[in-house]
């Protein structure tokens, strides 16, 4: 899919006036879409952004010029709207890459999942914990983290509760049944 991506924008001419960033954005837009097979409206659905603007967004040279002859420009609001869509950064979206960066991260997002599958079932839960934890650090939910509990969405690592100590029920139940 990547080669794809790459060859039929090789084919592709645009205007001199589309800007750079603007290309990055429909170039990037439309490749995590196509990864996440996502229509225009399913982004729309998933951002809040109109679909008629990520149409736009997806062909920067047919932007309508403003009155003082400049190229139309994305708003950064939605460009920052559609990269949390998908779980990034507005800069991220806004950044031109190369076909060599997009199959290393194939390549790195491969031997991860390789790794993780590898993993004993009893060890996945350790390492999705950490990861969450490193999420949480990176990408933090503004007004949900605590001082108490700084990374709030990571998960507890499995412990084992001690057994319960033999007769500890019966006498529970003996005296509750001697308060009756």
């Amino acid at each position: 899919m990547i080669k794809q991506h790459f060859a039929s924008k090789e084919k592709q001419t645009h205007p001199m006036d589309v800007s750079p960033a603007n290309q990055a954005l429909a170039e990037n837009l439309r490749r995590l879409m196509e990864e996440t097979d996502l229509t225009q409206m399913g982004v729309e659905a998933r951002s809040g952004v109109k679909q008629t603007t990520i149409s736009l967004y997806l062909r920067p040279g047919a932007r309508a010029q403003g009155k003082d002859g400049k190229a139309g420009s994305a708003k950064l609001t939605e460009v920052d709207q559609l990269a949390k869509s998908f779980g990034l950064e507005a800069w991220e979206l806004l950044r031109p890459y190369s076909a060599s960066e997009f199959i290393a991260r194939d390549e790195i997002e491969r031997q991860l999942l390789t790794f993780f599958r590898g993993l004993p079932e009893s060890e996945r839960d350790t390492v999705l914990a950490m990861v969450n934890g490193l999420a949480n650090k990176f990408h933090p939910q503004p007004g949900k983290a605590t001082a108490a509990d700084p990374f709030p969405n990571v998960p507890p690592p499995p412990t084992m509760s001690p057994p319960p100590k033999p007769g500890s029920k019966a006498k529970a139940k003996g005296k509750a049944d001697a308060d009756h």
